[in-house]
């Protein structure tokens, strides 16, 4: 299964440098024990209760994204090398990333927590799939489609550019919301 990158780490955190990104670089860090590494575990927990082994259709759809290595959603989840990371800072103007230098780890951007458990849902699918072969390029929105196909249509955002919206998140409900 998919790991969570937590302290104390077995799994070393990371700095990658990105051009696109304001301020340069991604952070791959492990997850504190608190609000964020909880509504994680949320979000991990839907995902095996709704799309692990269940949707048939985001399976076939992640098998479509690489033609030399085609995996399913759920060769991928049960992938034990695939790291969930958290980019700890606030002012990362992304919701997640796939890391280049290590094509298997994910970070989740502190701002995607703000939202609510299934916006984080959406970022971990969508990640996922740059994982499973969807090309990383702007131009490219076969990652963000991953969502119409594994049951998170009203997280779709035409462009994958939703990774740099400027706009605040949309409130989340009380009992989905991190506070520090």
């Amino acid at each position: 299964m998919v790991q969570i990158n937590t302290a104390p780490a077995v799994h070393p955190g990371f700095t990658e440098k990105n051009r696109i990104i304001t301020g340069g670089e991604i952070q791959y860090m492990p997850y504190p024990d608190g609000p964020e590494l909880h509504m994680l575990k949320r979000a991990v927990s839907i995902i095996e209760h709704n799309i692990y082994r269940k949707n048939v259709a985001c399976s076939r759809y992640f098998k479509s994204l690489s033609k030399d290595n085609p995996l399913s959603f759920d060769d991928v989840w049960e992938d034990k090398d695939v790291w969930i990371n958290l980019d700890p800072r606030p002012s990362a103007n992304f919701d997640g990333f796939n890391a280049n230098d290590h094509p298997k780890d994910i970070t989740i951007a502190a701002r995607s927590f703000r939202r609510n458990v299934w916006f984080v849902v959406s970022v971990i699918v969508h990640e996922l799939a740059h994982v499973a072969g969807a090309p990383s390029e702007w131009k490219s929105d076969a990652a963000e489609r991953s969502l119409l196909h594994c049951g998170l249509r009203a997280f779709y955002h035409p462009s994958e550019q939703r990774t740099a919206m400027s706009e605040s998140p949309p409130p989340a409900a009380d009992s989905e919301t991190v506070t520090a």
